[in-house]
């Protein structure tokens, strides 16, 4: 009986690959903006975490002038960060000079990449320079400390209709009192609290 080969597929011209154009990279003031953007949803973020343990932990009213100080603080401690960012990464470009030949691996930098780290170090001091002047405009303050209030409120309802929800439920014997529900905050609050300090671990 003969052998039956199987059919050799037809070749299929997809063409011949061409490698695109070069992308120049961010200019060093685009990635400053997108720096200060990140750095302002990390301050609003902050602000609101500390506004929700202030009112369901130690029942504070909302209080403007302490949620500016609040995201003042909140900017110049992300300043000094970029600041000692640039120190450490331009202590680590002066190591990488005399190391040549191939990486071992994405962290292990060598004469080559003394540009990029040089880079780096600039947009961080220009960073941090930005939200250094940021911290002092009352404007830009004013602005995220509503962002973070309006935040704050919109977590607060949530938590109170998801509270509600679960008191209200049939199977429980009597709906929860006033001291109850407080009670069942405090212990979001203390939750809440506890993410924090896991985050800045």
């Amino acid at each position: 009986m003969p052998v039956k080969w199987p059919r050799r597929r037809r070749r299929v011209d997809v063409g011949t690959y061409v490698a695109p154009d070069p992308v120049a990279p961010p200019s060093i003031d685009d990635q400053i903006e997108d720096g200060v953007l990140v750095a302002f949803s990390a301050a609003r973020l902050a602000v609101t975490n500390s506004l929700i343990l202030r009112s369901l932990r130690d029942g504070h009213a909302y209080d403007d002038r302490r949620v500016r100080l609040l995201v003042t603080a909140e900017l110049l401690s992300l300043a000094l960060e970029k600041e000692r960012d640039a120190e450490r990464v331009r202590a680590m470009r002066t190591d990488t000079l005399q190391r040549t030949g191939r990486a071992a691996g994405p962290a292990d930098y060598r004469a080559r990449d003394a540009v990029v780290l040089e880079r780096r170090a600039t947009v961080s001091e220009g960073l941090a320079a930005r939200l250094a002047v940021l911290a002092t405009d009352p404007q830009t303050i004013g602005e995220l400390a509503e962002r973070a209030h309006r935040s704050f409120l919109d977590e607060f309802e949530v938590s109170v209709a998801r509270g509600a929800s679960a008191f209200d439920e049939p199977d429980l014997d009597r709906p929860m009192g006033v001291k109850d529900r407080a009670t069942e905050l405090k212990g979001l609050a203390a939750d809440l609290e506890e993410l924090a300090r896991r985050r800045r671990a």
